[in-house]
């Protein structure tokens, strides 16, 4: 059914189109607010982190369990393609590339930097070159935690992984900035991240030049709890870029056309990453190894 499940929602997420309204997550923004009022320091650190999380997953998981082979498991197929649906992205990756594309076409240097700063974690490079190369690494980072990390939480723990991974991107970034909860969550975040990073930036290897990968593998492997987000996109970000040979692909004179083909092999790069992860899946499938 988890195969079934993922083939259904890849689809109807490839081909609906604009999911913005859908993916709407104000709430939990608003459920963390109130919750951190009513318990105060309670709610703050660690314990900030489960008590916040703890809710939603509960709700998901009951959900599931009186979902469980309810008329032939077609209503647990159905309310796993709402859950998918509702956690890859929220922001379509394709859209952002064709949206940067265009306005790298248009000359749209505002529209650049606007779009750029959606995709690239930290400031916007301005020379041309480097800038490209932070929305190319951006591409392979957002990859993972739109759409990769999602299935595998999925994969692993039904629709309560997939609910639990995007809230906890989302507690990173509603917690007070430097605060203890937004420390605890960082962290948290970076261990769920953990194995799903590593595995895709192993994906990146095996579609793309695998030699050239490799020593990001080695070098980003392990790290300390402290570093470990940084570890990770910095991880996926290298080995994502080496896989690809951007280096080879950049030219002195960077115009337009070859920014397209650039993001256009990357976005590329990223769809074989899927197919071989989806074919693992159905290996594992046919094999008994899930269900």
């Amino acid at each position: 059914m988890t195969l079934i499940t993922v083939l259904i929602g890849l689809v109807l997420e490839r081909f609906v189109g604009y999911l913005d309204e859908f993916r709407q997550l104000g709430w939990f923004r608003r459920y963390g607010e109130w919750l951190q009022a009513r318990l105060g320091g309670v709610a703050d650190g660690v314990a900030g982190v489960v008590l916040i999380l703890a809710g939603p997953a509960l709700l998901i998981w009951g959900v599931a369990a009186l979902l469980d082979d309810v008329l032939l498991g077609l209503l647990e197929i159905a309310f796993g393609v709402v859950v998918l649906l509702y956690t890859l992205g929220p922001r379509d990756l394709n859209q952002d590339v064709e949206s940067y594309v265009e306005a790298c076409n248009a000359g749209d240097e505002e529209r650049i930097n606007l779009v750029t700063a959606r995709l690239v974690d930290g400031p916007v490079p301005e020379e041309p070159v480097a800038r490209l190369r932070a929305v190319v690494e951006a591409v392979f980072t957002e990859a993972n935690s739109r759409l990769m990390a999602v299935l595998f939480w999925f994969v692993i723990l039904g629709p309560l992984g997939a609910v639990v991974y995007r809230l906890s991107h989302e507690l990173v970034r509603n917690a007070a900035e430097d605060s203890s909860l937004q420390k605890a969550a960082t962290h948290w975040l970076a261990l769920v991240d953990w194995v799903p990073a590593r595995l895709v930036a192993l994906f990146y290897a095996l579609t793309g030049h695998f030699e050239d990968t490799l020593p990001a593998l080695r070098r980003h492997l392990t790290g300390p709890l402290e570093e470990l987000s940084a570890t990770n996109r910095a991880l996926l970000a290298e080995s994502g870029t080496a896989s690809l040979e951007f280096e080879e692909l950049v030219e002195e004179e960077l115009d337009a056309t070859q920014v397209s083909v650039i993001l256009k092999t990357a976005i590329n790069m990223v769809m074989r990453t899927l197919v071989l992860a989806i074919t693992m899946l159905a290996v594992a499938t046919l094999g008994g190894w899930t269900s």
